[in-house]
């Protein structure tokens, strides 16, 4: 009797580890097609668009920046240009944020910075370049990384979209 109970448990719990990587799965497929898609705006299309979300004050709390910081030096012109506007961007409800106080070496891909966060995923980028890639601890090799976006200011609109979504 208590082999059934034992055996019912663990068909059940695969049954949800299973379930649960389907649905990690097209989430993050969903989060490649919009990225895509907002690869065709231009970089004034999605500024413009990002600082009118940022001045509606619903989706994000904005923390402004008072002064360049050293590790601004190491991004590239359109990220440092951000960082030395902004010091912090985090969604209202703190799963995504990006922070001058949180650039650092990424852990997990030799020659990024990590700039924040989404989630459980890290926001990395390479140093003096400007395109955005949200990896998994798992990516370390730069030809896993699927989700990326031209720069920082296309990564926080699609962040804006998917939470009106």
């Amino acid at each position: 009797m208590i082999w059934f109970s034992v055996l019912g448990i663990l068909i059940f719990s695969i049954y949800f580890v299973i379930l649960f990587r389907r649905q990690g799965r097209g989430a993050e497929k969903n989060l490649i097609a919009r990225s895509e898609e907002l690869e065709q705006l231009t970089l004034d299309q999605v500024q413009s668009r990002v600082e009118d979300i940022f001045s509606q004050g619903s989706r994000f709390f904005v923390e402004p920046a008072h002064s360049v910081s050293a590790a601004s030096s190491d991004l590239g012109p359109i990220a440092g240009k951000f960082f030395s506007k902004y010091k912090t961007i985090r969604s209202r409800n703190g799963g995504f944020q990006l922070s001058l106080n949180d650039i650092k070496p990424s852990e997990y891909l030799s020659g990024f910075l990590s700039i924040g966060h989404s989630e459980d995923w890290d926001i990395v980028l390479r140093r003096n370049d400007d395109q955005i890639f949200v990896v998994e601890g798992s990516e370390v090799r730069p030809s896993e990384m699927e989700v990326h976006f031209p720069s920082i200011y296309h990564l926080i609109l699609d962040e804006a979209d998917a939470k009106n979504d």
